[in-house]
């Protein structure tokens, strides 16, 4: 292969057109030639003024608009938008509001519980909720929340790490847990970040171990 020759076929690899078999014979040329280091630059001088010499376009206004949605930061509870909106029975706009909240430390207030903290939710939610107690709850790694019973139903979506309860059930991110009324348990938070998780409760819970 001559030098002009090879110097074309560097231009390929580097525009990652080659197959494998292809690519390795290149690469092997390349290995043992000795004005390797020269043929690269002259490869990439080409695909520069090829480059130059393309007209500019402009693109569509409808792609411009979904690369640059692409392109913008999402929250980082993003991907629980659309849970959350159905657990709280409000739209994702507002469930979005909730979910800021994981990460403003000025809306957390100590619970009597050590390692527990609370945020209540007095905004308006959907007429499902209308008689519930609706707030977010926070344990640090390790914490053990004792062993409740629950007067009412209460759902439970967690929105940042994991928990184990007394039977040995494990519930992550984006997973929920249903209690009906006179079921009792309790639960830890696990290693990682703290456990956080939205709570809608009917009725409230009893802690026997702090009336």
């Amino acid at each position: 292969m001559t030098a002009p020759e090879l110097r074309d076929r560097v231009v390929e690899l580097l525009l990652d057109t080659l197959d494998p078999a292809e690519r390795a014979d290149v690469e092997a040329a390349l290995s043992v030639h000795p004005d390797a280091e020269r043929l690269r630059a002259e490869a990439r001088a080409l695909i520069a003024a090829l480059a130059e010499e393309l007209p500019v376009e402009r693109p569509r206004q409808a792609a411009r608009t979904r690369l640059v949605a692409a392109a913008a930061p999402r929250p980082r509870l993003a991907s629980l938008l659309a849970p959350m909106a159905v657990f709280l029975d409000v739209d994702e706009a507002a469930a979005g509001r909730v979910l800021a909240l994981v990460d403003d430390a000025a809306v957390w207030v100590a619970a009597p519980l050590p390692g527990v903290a609370l945020c209540d939710l007095d905004r308006p939610f959907g007429p499902a909720l209308a008689s519930a107690r609706v707030g977010l709850v926070r344990l640090a790694p390790g914490v053990a929340f004792p062993h409740h019973t629950h007067f009412g139903e209460e759902q439970t979506l967690v929105l940042q790490g994991a928990l184990r309860d007394d039977t040995g059930r494990v519930l992550r991110r984006g997973e929920t847990l249903h209690q009906g009324p006179g079921t009792a348990h309790a639960f830890t938070a696990l290693p990682g970040p703290d456990l956080v998780f939205a709570v809608i409760l009917n009725g409230g819970i009893s802690l026997p171990d702090f009336e």
